[in-house]
């Protein structure tokens, strides 16, 4: 009898310990590219290549769309909740306006799982923050200490400060 109840417990404790989540992988700051700046608003954009969703577009279920994502304020609060993609027949994930400032953003990573990413948006610039895990980005001659990389080597984006 005690060794049932033994063997219950030790399995009990098993399943719970594997149902909590790791903690999100935290990194460097990403800020915009070393493109020129645009004219278009005082406001600065943000686009996310976040892991492909597992949920099924039932619209195209040949397209396979990006996993949605959380945008954190500087002081930690939940600023946006952002569905990712720009329509269900594109890939290509949403492009999201926001003030100048420093944000946090927490996304799946094709690479990593949760992760939770500092950004920088400045005014009439693209920040780009690249989790799907597909090789297309090309960050090739560029020195590794101007971007930030998963432990993995996997490009993110380029650092700021």
């Amino acid at each position: 009898m005690k060794i049932h109840i033994a063997a219950n417990c030790l399995g009990l404790a098993l399943l719970l310990t594997g149902c909590a989540s790791a903690p999100p992988l935290v990194l460097d700051r990403v800020g915009p590219s070393r493109e020129p700046a645009s004219a278009r608003s005082n406001e600065g954009n943000l686009v996310v290549y976040s892991a492909w969703s597992a949920l099924m577009n039932m619209t195209d279920p040949d397209t396979s769309l990006h996993s949605d994502y959380t945008i954190l304020s500087s002081d930690g609060a939940v600023y946006r909740k952002v569905r990712n993609w720009q329509s269900k027949v594109l890939r290509e994930p949403a492009s999201i306006s926001l003030p100048p400032g420093r944000y946090t953003v927490e996304a799946d990573s094709a690479e990593h799982g949760k992760v939770q990413v500092p950004v920088l948006i400045e005014a009439h610039r693209t920040t780009t923050i690249h989790l799907d895990g597909e090789p297309e980005h090309d960050f090739s001659g560029v020195a590794k200490s101007e971007l930030v990389s998963l432990p993995n080597g996997y490009v993110v984006g380029w650092r700021s400060e």
